[in-house]
């Protein structure tokens, strides 16, 4: 049954990074100094999306709604609640309320409920703004987009999820958001290798999440609620077995590895949880994830078990080191 929103309020109880393998995180080599300059540091591949200046406002208001809602116009329109620009925020906000009602009066087989998270979307911007004074965090308005590729594909697995807490018509507070995806999702603990449906859910958050930490204040949202322990702790999960994390050029776009109908989709998970790190270390988070976090006897551990790259880590040591 799909979790209920009351479980956003519970504490997340996820064991030590290393506790669900028992490795211990030993002495390891330094990293090196510097990169060759040569090569590419594996970070290079991760770098948050740039911000857009908003799309074609005018196309917006009179593109079919059923060809927009999955168009890269809707996508950038979203993107702006999470703008800085309050101009293009506002403007954004009134064009979303006029789709809205375009959309009641469309032959959309889903309008109800992409009606309803739009509001949700819109309430939640408002309320955010109202008592924060800036933009909607990058994790929330990439959920929304996340949760409209779920409601347009009601097979997925996390359409259950999704539309039911849609219906609760919640303001989305960006630290109970994640925090409710995450327990519902990793701490579901799945154990059946040849049923897929757990992994396509793992896939939609880790996806969500790296699509999602854009900036410094994403970071700390993940932070906050206990994402590194529960993304950490899952890394040691046994159904990975001794899959390595790997970067490799091109192989980073959003929906590209997970969401993959070949393969095992487990053995992409420890690679998107060391992707979403990197992408963090490049938001400005190096400092946090050294003090706070333990991320040196994260890595470690991993490179003790096999279960990274050694050029992935030593990368991910030189880029800690370096902005720290």
């Amino acid at each position: 049954s799909s979790p209920h929103m009351a479980a956003s309020q519970k504490e997340l109880l996820v064991p030590h990074p290393f506790a669900a393998s028992g490795a211990i995180a030993p002495a390891s080599p330094q990293p090196r100094s510097a990169l060759p300059s040569t090569r590419r540091s594996s970070l290079e591949h991760l770098p948050p999306p740039t911000s857009t200046e908003g799309p074609n406002f005018h196309r917006l208001q009179t593109t079919d709604v059923s060809v927009l809602l999955t168009s890269k116009s809707n996508r950038e329109l979203i993107l702006c609640l999470s703008m800085a620009d309050t101009t293009l925020r506002t403007r954004a906000i009134a064009t979303i309320r006029t789709i809205m009602v375009r959309l009641q009066s469309s032959g959309y087989s889903e309008k109800e409920t992409v009606y309803m998270l739009l509001g949700e979307l819109v309430e939640s911007h408002q309320k955010w703004t109202a008592q924060e004074g800036k933009a909607l965090p990058f994790l929330v308005t990439t959920f929304a987009l996340a949760a409209l590729n779920v409601i347009n594909e009601p097979s997925h697995p996390m359409y259950p999820m999704i539309s039911s807490l849609i219906t609760l018509k919640p303001i989305w507070n960006p630290h109970k958001l994640v925090r409710f995806f995450v327990e519902g999702i990793l701490l579901s603990k799945p154990s059946e290798d040849s049923d897929t449906a757990p992994w396509r859910s793992i896939a939609w958050l880790l996806e969500w999440l790296f699509d999602g930490l854009r900036t410094y204040e994403d970071g700390e949202v993940l932070r906050r609620v206990g994402g590194w322990e529960a993304l950490a702790a899952f890394g040691a999960h046994p159904a990975l077995g001794a899959t390595k994390a790997r970067i490799t050029e091109g192989d980073t776009d959003s929906g590209t590895l997970l969401s993959a109908n070949t393969g095992r989709m487990q053995a992409s998970v420890r690679s998107w949880i060391v992707k979403i790190l990197g992408r963090a270390v490049l938001a400005g988070q190096a400092e946090e994830l050294v003090g706070k976090v333990g991320v040196h006897g994260w890595l470690d551990g991993w490179r003790a078990m096999g279960w990274i790259d050694g050029q992935l880590w030593r990368d991910l040591k030189d880029g800690i080191a370096a902005k720290a």
